[in-house]
């Protein structure tokens, strides 16, 4: 990834966080984010990682309120606005839910599948209500816009 491309990808990033991070309650969580320019880097660095096409990666620490963010800024480029706020809003949710996590002696790959299950809901729970207070239209994966009174 060429510098420029890793800068466009880096502000995408920065932009949501920064729109997402006060109304999602974490206004008083310190979010750091580390960029990876590769997949091949962001995969080196979770090796734990078994989905070959996964594009961010929060580790909070709901204890002292703080969540790094890893990018892989490879993938992010792939991405449209939409997938990424939905996926930005994903992660800064797992800072609310994640501390599930302890409740458990090991997180079988069931837990894992519920608890990404649960974030996902209320993610996509969050963007909807947003756009429908907004007024705004809600927007699908395929990047067609439904008017308000289609989408429901």
């Amino acid at each position: 990834m060429k510098p420029k491309a890793l800068e466009r990808e880096k502000a995408r990033v920065e932009a949501l966080i920064k729109r997402w991070q006060t109304p999602m309650g974490l206004g008083y969580w310190r979010i750091d984010r580390t960029y990876w320019q590769t997949a091949a880097e962001f995969r080196a660095w979770d090796k734990d990682q078994d989905d070959d096409n996964t594009v961010l990666v929060a580790c909070p620490d709901w204890r002292y309120m703080q969540c790094t963010i890893h990018v892989n800024c490879e993938a992010t480029a792939e991405l449209s606005d939409w997938a990424l706020e939905q996926d930005i809003v994903h992660e800064l949710a797992h800072c609310h839910i994640d501390e599930l996590r302890w409740l458990f002696a090991e997180v079988t790959p069931d837990v894992r599948n519920h608890i990404e299950h649960v974030t996902e809901a209320v993610a996509k729970a969050l963007v909807w209500t947003r756009n429908e207070i907004d007024g705004t239209d809600h927007i699908t994966p395929d990047g067609a816009a439904k008017t308000r009174e289609a989408a429901c």
